[in-house]
């Protein structure tokens, strides 16, 4: 594996990490200060209020950094549309996660594609 897939999977790995131990604390914390607001009236409330496919999209993000050491083209090239719909549909986070993505992705589709010419 060449330095560069290495550096890149490590930093997707630890982007992925970040963005989803922000993700369960803010929405744990949203959660807690609507109880809190509504006095513990509204028992039929979601526990998570950001939506699960914030952390769908950052566990994906994370398992594609573990793929990147074997399969950095198609990892790379999986990463693509994953960076857009955080991008696309999700809030501030979400939007830098989304680019950190479709800015690892597009490194590694082209250094792979590289790489393999020589």
């Amino acid at each position: 594996m060449k330095t560069i897939h290495r550096v890149l999977a490590i930093f997707a790995a630890v982007i992925s990490i970040i963005a989803l131990i922000t993700a369960v604390v803010g929405g744990t914390m949203l959660a807690s200060l609507i109880w809190i607001v509504t006095l513990g009236q509204i028992t039929t409330a979601n526990s998570y209020p950001l939506g699960a496919g914030v952390l769908v999209i950052y566990a994906g993000g994370f398992g594609l950094a573990a793929a990147i050491p074997r399969w950095p083209s198609t990892a790379g090239a999986a990463m693509l549309p994953l960076g857009a719909i955080a991008f696309l549909f999700g809030g501030p986070i979400a939007k830098f996660y989304g680019i950190a993505m479709i800015c690892t992705g597009a490194l590694l589709v082209m250094t792979s594609v590289r790489w393999a010419r020589n």
